[in-house]
């Protein structure tokens, strides 16, 4: 379901026309409708099929980037301008890593951009 509405919204953002528009209300106003009759078959008659595929490209979606911050917290030391705060960047960079995994990526984003900020301008 969340894909059908995902799918929605982008199609929203790209309406072209009124035909467009009334046809994704009509789309979202049946799957209300059946979501209140408790109408399951007919709720998930235009979701995408879930494969092995799908699964495993969800999973990675979400592990990927956290798989990157532990590749970060361990090579951005590397750096000249980082050696200093190596300590600290792994330090920030791995929780973060594990908080990405269970959290919002906009708040991960901020605070990774802020170790950062901290360890190349020292705390500026």
């Amino acid at each position: 379901m969340a894909t059908v509405f995902k799918d929605h919204a982008s199609k929203l953002a790209m309406i072209g026309s009124q035909a467009e528009y009334n046809s994704i209300c009509r789309s979202l106003t049946g799957g209300l409708r059946a979501a209140a009759e408790d109408d399951w078959n007919a709720l998930l008659t235009h979701a995408p099929e879930i494969t092995s595929t799908s699964r495993v490209l969800r999973v990675a979606s979400r592990v990927g980037p956290s798989i990157v911050l532990v590749v970060a917290a361990f090579t951005l030391p590397l750096f000249p301008a980082l050696a200093s705060s190596r300590d600290a960047i792994r330090a920030s960079l791995i929780p973060v890593a594990v908080l990405l995994v269970i959290a919002s990526p906009e708040f991960v984003l901020t605070s990774v951009r802020g170790v950062i900020e901290k360890a190349a301008f020292g705390g500026k």
